[in-house]
């Protein structure tokens, strides 16, 4: 079985990047969820600021989510949902915009995997038939809730299970990051789940390496900025630099106005892990060389499990 990668829109060489759609409403708008196919009453939806939930309405039987009132600015709008996936928007919120409009978001983003039940086997996407692999920890996260029902670990052959599992949407969350959506269905082709997993350049977790390659940036010196998705600087945000067996070489911190510096290190290949409270981790291959690049990068997080963008300035 072949799952599609969530979130994802592929530039080749450099990251897996979402593009959030701006719009204007006035102070009293709806958001309209849609993508799943059961009921989509009693889903949080949140307006952020700065990776945090500044107001939240719950969606009706009709997957609606009304706000009323809300204080001129700029949001980002989201489905507040402990398993993290989701469609996002930034909207504007004007006093004088008399519209009422409804904003549509999809959610999940990618359709749900179906199966008949809750058991199979999980592999990293380097793993060979044969080949034993460390257990991997799952939470069983109920669909629309996020709550957690259940915990299990897989085997030293990825397998695992959860037993007596009624028809609805679920996600499992691998060791404590990877996300899957599954649809559970009596009459679905497949009985059992057969997925291989891996990580995209922003900390996702994809099933087809081809649909989201990782970054792959060149540069001569390090230095940037960090953003959220409304160009906003964060403050404090921690930057990684690990070499290829996964030690930690240098470490930065961004100042009040989101920028960083690091020394050079020697030229080579490096994995770039930029992380902040509140937003989904950022992850990029980065190799120095004296042909590189010396613009600085720009790392623009998102929030709720969603991927930012790596830009070059």
């Amino acid at each position: 079985m072949v799952l599609s990668a969530f979130f994802s829109i592929a530039i080749p060489g450099l990251a897996c990047t979402v593009v959030y759609p701006t719009e204007t409403v006035g102070q009293n708008f709806k958001v309209k969820i849609s993508g799943f196919d059961g009921s989509m009453a009693g889903l949080p939806v949140g307006l952020y600021v700065g990776g945090v939930s500044k107001v939240q309405a719950v969606t009706d039987k009709d997957g609606l989510a009304r706000f009323r009132g809300v204080q001129p600015g700029l949001y980002f709008v989201s489905p507040d949902h402990g398993a993290g996936i989701s469609g996002g928007a930034q909207v504007e919120v004007k006093r004088a915009e008399s519209r009422e409009i409804s904003l549509s978001l999809n959610w999940p983003s990618e359709k749900p995997v179906l199966a008949r039940s809750l058991k199979g086997t999980i592999h990293w996407s380097n793993w060979n038939p044969g080949q034993s692999e460390p257990k991997m920890s799952i939470e069983l996260l109920e669909g629309i809730s996020g709550r957690v029902l259940d915990k299990t670990n897989t085997d030293g052959n990825g397998a695992f299970e959860f037993q007596e599992v009624a028809r609805g949407l679920y996600f499992l969350r691998v060791d404590s990051d990877g996300l899957i959506a599954v649809s559970v269905t009596p009459g679905a082709p497949a009985e059992r789940l057969d997925v291989n997993i891996g990580m995209t350049s922003c900390g996702l977790y994809y099933a087809d390496r081809s649909l989201c390659p990782p970054a792959n940036v060149h540069l001569d010196r390090l230095g940037g900025h960090v953003v959220d998705v409304t160009g906003g600087a964060i403050s404090n945000a921690d930057i990684f630099l690990l070499d290829a067996g996964g030690t930690l070489v240098q470490q930065a911190r961004t100042d009040n106005t989101g920028s960083f510096a690091s020394p050079r290190p020697p030229d080579g290949t490096y994995q770039l892990l930029v992380r902040s409270n509140g937003f989904s981790a950022s992850h990029a291959t980065l190799t120095f060389d004296s042909n590189g690049g010396g613009s600085p990068l720009e790392f623009q997080l998102g929030i709720n499990g969603q991927c930012g963008q790596i830009n070059i300035q």
